[in-house]
């Protein structure tokens, strides 16, 4: 194996549904100049198309960080723009990805961020899917199991009529179904003192409560651009070179493979990843899949429960620590 191949490298995160909260950057917004500027550009952008603004609804005062995100038309180019605007941030100060892994919703995150798409077309088409979904789909729901994800075949009784959705590692699973019946698994799960959770989502993405006509499965792909780095597909669990109708479908659609995306990348243990989705969840996934031996390379740029800008400092200073890195500071 050459230097090349065997140096670590630094990987970007990028996550779907289920990161979102309100106010989620707003402290980044505004003590960080290029992470604002970011999401001003796709304010302009949502704009455009929508007539309404984008970043009232994630910022909306009378909302607190607890309150349910889940009006899809916002949270999908949401989470999105949040991912992007980071990327951008740590660009500026002298970060950049070696390689992007998408996951769900943010494989369109990824794409934008290594340039296998261009930002306006991937967040035009991020809402633009969003469109198709609550248009097309019936209503369902998300529901995140912490257990063993055998449990899910061993169990057919209990997760009758639902679906295995992701599987974030071994211990971390996610199934789709109809509301009723998540109500019924959820009431099994806690008279087991089972760890769960229902996700901030109205749809079950990743299963077969995602039925589009095919006209609509058309308008999934993306413009091919010429990508900088290369990207990790979390439905492919490989990298992919292109994002065509039918990858938009097939990351709709198919089981998220977290876990295994994350075990494909070469010298996977020794690389430095960054989780760019705003619930910092992602990075909670790899130091379980990858190990002890990689926690202290493993960082969040975003936070629920801190300071954004004292989390977004953390991470680069750890960064730093790990690749022996000096970034410049930020530009007025």
């Amino acid at each position: 194996m050459s230097g090349n191949e065997s140096r670590a490298k630094v990987v970007f995160l990028c996550g779907g549904q289920g990161a979102q909260y309100f106010q989620m950057g707003k402290e980044l917004f505004a003590a960080n100049a290029a992470f604002r500027a970011c999401l001003l550009r796709g304010e302009e952008i949502f704009h455009g198309v929508a007539g309404e603004s984008l970043l009232d609804v994630i910022f909306d005062p009378c909302r607190r960080k607890s309150d349910s995100f889940d009006q899809l038309e916002y949270t999908h180019p949401a989470i999105f723009l949040i991912q992007y605007a980071l990327a951008q941030a740590l660009a500026e100060r002298g970060l950049t990805p070696d390689l992007v892994v998408g996951c769900s919703l943010g494989e369109f995150a990824a794409a934008a961020i290594s340039g296998l798409a261009e930002f306006e077309d991937a967040l035009v088409a991020v809402m633009e899917q969003a469109d198709r979904v609550v248009r097309h789909c019936d209503e369902a729901g998300m529901t995140a199991i912490l257990d063993d994800v055998e449990l899910f075949d061993a169990e057919p009784a209990l997760f009758a009529d639902c679906e295995l959705a992701a599987v974030n590692y071994a211990r971390h699973f996610v199934i789709s179904a109809s509301r009723p019946v998540l109500a019924r698994v959820e009431k099994a799960l806690q008279a087991r003192n089972a760890l769960h959770q229902r996700l901030p989502v109205r749809y079950g993405f990743h299963s077969s409560w995602i039925a589009l006509p095919d006209s609509a499965r058309a308008g999934l792909a993306l413009k091919p651009a010429q990508a900088r780095v290369p990207i990790w597909s979390s439905a492919a669990m490989a990298p992919v070179s292109r994002f065509d109708a039918d990858h938009g479908w097939r990351v709709l659609r198919s089981p998220i493979r977290f876990a295994e995306t994350l075990q494909s990348i070469p010298n996977h243990a020794g690389h430095v990843y960054v989780d760019l989705s705003p619930s910092g969840t992602l990075s909670a996934f790899a130091r379980n899949v990858l190990g002890v031996q990689s926690q202290r390379a493993i960082f969040a740029a975003m936070s629920p429960y801190g300071n954004d800008a004292q989390v977004f400092d953390a991470m680069l200073g750890g960064v730093l620590a790990s690749e022996g890195r000096r970034f410049p500071e930020p530009s007025c």
